[in-house]
Formats: C-alpha cells, structure tokens, sequence
C-alpha cells in the first residue's frame, strides 16, 4: 500500500469490517478504484494524550546534548593570585581564572548531557495507530495505483499527479520497500517529500 497525503476528501463507505475505504488514484491522478482501509490501522479512536508524548519524546531525542562549557578548573590559566589581598582598596581575588573575568570560566554553564528519553511498544503503537486515524479522518490518507510503482524516473509526471490531487506542501511516501525504482527516484527530487518503507 503506497499512501500520500492529499487535501482531496477520500470516500468514507463503511464496510463490513468497520472501516471505509481508500480511494486509489493512478499516475494522472485519476480515481480507478476504491480498497478497503483497515479498521485497525484506520478505524481507531485517537488518543491526543499519548500523540503528544510521542510527539515530545521525539523532539527531544533530536537534541544531541553535546553542549559544553569549561569551569574554572578546566580554564588554561595561571592561578597566581592577582594582586595582594588587602591594602590596594580594590575587591579581593584568588586567580584571574573566577567566572567573573574575561576568559575565566564559566559558573553553571552546560556540560554534555543525554536528553533521550523512552516509550514502550504499546504507547508507539498506538501513538502510530492514532495518527493514521486521524489522519485517515481528515482525509489525509490516499492509496496509489500498483502501476506507479513499476513506472520509469520522471519527476515531472509525479509532481503533476500531485498538483492534480492537490496534495499539501508535506507528503509522505509509504512503500513495502524503498527500491531503486521508478517512483522513488522520481518523487525523492520533489521538495518536502518523505519516502519510507512499512
């Protein structure tokens, strides 16, 4: 099952499983048929608390935590007292390399740090389930012809059969596999298409 996401309304027919159907559309961007969805990827209720921690755990986990600083103990500096303690009339010091003078070191600055953070199968599952809900509600969710998959290289026609769908900025690109073929080489030139396999 190859799904894009369109602004195009799907037909929503219920079938005897419980779900509805997928409208699948060939190269031109033609209707040639309908399939049905799958209740259990399609058909379930979205749960928006268990999203929105998928959606945090994931934008978390793309902090790399790499950034550093040096305290007063890692500057390269002498650490000769900087002048005698009492008589100047000036404050005292200890070493020229305190937080409080240029090139000294930093006070509580950050150090490398591990910001991942876990979710088990069951929340992912049904985090993913949700979202192709949701998705499929909306009528984000299209089916795309087997022909296409066998098709030669040509962006021009893919993104025409986008145009004709009138398929957002973002699109996501579902396949069993991600080969070398005719639609992958043609569709990953297209700006903010994502391709990935099942």
């Amino acid at each position: 099952l190859i799904m894009a996401t369109t602004k195009k309304p799907v037909t929503k027919k219920k079938t005897n499983e419980g779900g509805s159907n997928l409208s699948v559309y060939d190269l031109s961007g033609r209707q040639v048929k309908t399939v049905p969805a799958s209740g259990a990827l399609f058909g379930q209720n979205v749960n928006k608390a268990v999203l929105a921690t998928y959606a945090k755990v994931y934008l978390t986990n793309q902090r790399q935590g790499t950034a550093s600083t040096k305290t007063r103990s890692y500057v390269t500096m002498t650490s000769k007292k900087m002048y005698r303690q009492k008589g100047t009339g000036r404050a005292r010091h200890g070493a020229a390399n305190a937080p409080l003078f240029v090139g000294g070191g930093v006070a509580f600055g950050p150090l490398p740090k591990e910001y991942s953070k876990n979710l088990n199968k069951k929340q992912k599952r049904i985090a993913i389930v949700s979202a192709l809900s949701d998705a499929h509600n909306r009528g984000a969710v299209a089916a795309l012809d087997e022909s296409i998959a066998a098709m030669k290289p040509n962006t021009a026609s893919v993104a025409a059969m986008l145009r004709v769908l009138e398929a957002p900025k973002r699109i996501l690109f579902i396949l069993p596999k991600i080969e070398k073929a005719g639609l992958v080489l043609s569709a990953r030139n297209i700006p903010n298409v994502v391709i990935m396999d099942a």
